[in-house]
């Protein structure tokens, strides 16, 4: 019963923006373990986007469009998901929640530019579990460290030096990875500009 308020809960408070993801991911990790903790946080993740998706489906129309053609990078980001296919999409997706970005904006932004909602559902659950992993194995580590005999306490502390040290450098080989797919798409529109002004 206390796992599913745990999943329930997260899911609701992170869809409405309450509470942040990882705070909640460390939480699971410390009442559950990592064996619960981990799959028990992934589910209200994945409820969590689902949820914020569907609210800013609704609310995003016109003005919500209007606002990302205002800034080009989330312009090129629209064309990118818009203008291909599936596999593309789950790839933008996927690369954009393993970087460290807004979990709430880009609910708002998935939403709007209509992204494939299996696409979004597999892109995030692939993308925000390593750092869903982290912060469960973060929150049973400090658990441990305060229990342990001094001398496996070092272990833990290795174990988490380790695992920051791979979250860090995942969020940077996404942010490294993405930036052609949005940087093309920021020139392309860029590019695009004088020409539809010339004719206009």
């Amino acid at each position: 019963l206390g796992l599913l308020i745990y999943v329930g809960g997260f899911a609701l408070t992170a869809g409405l923006a309450i509470l942040p993801t990882h705070m909640q991911a460390a939480l699971g990790g410390w009442a559950f373990g990592f064996a619960l903790g981990f799959p028990a946080a992934l589910v209200g993740v994945l409820g969590a986007a689902l949820c914020g998706y569907a609210i800013a489906l609704r609310a995003a129309g016109d003005r919500a469009l209007a606002l990302i053609r205002e800034k080009p990078k989330w312009q090129a980001v629209y064309d990118a998901l818009l203008g291909s296919g599936f596999g593309r999409a789950l790839l933008i997706v996927t690369l954009i929640r393993a970087a460290v970005t807004p979990f709430a904006l880009t609910n708002l932004i998935f939403a709007a530019t209509r992204v494939h909602p299996v696409a979004y559902a597999l892109g995030t659950l692939i993308g925000i579990a390593p750092r869903t992993g982290a912060a469960v194995f973060l929150a049973v580590g400090v658990r441990e460290f305060t229990s342990q005999t001094p001398q496996h306490r070092w272990m833990w502390l290795a174990g988490i030096g380790l695992t920051l040290v791979a979250v860090l450098v995942i969020g940077h080989i996404a942010n490294r990875a993405g930036a052609p797919v949005t940087g093309n798409r920021h020139g392309a529109y860029h590019s695009r500009g004088p020409i539809n002004s010339a004719h206009t």
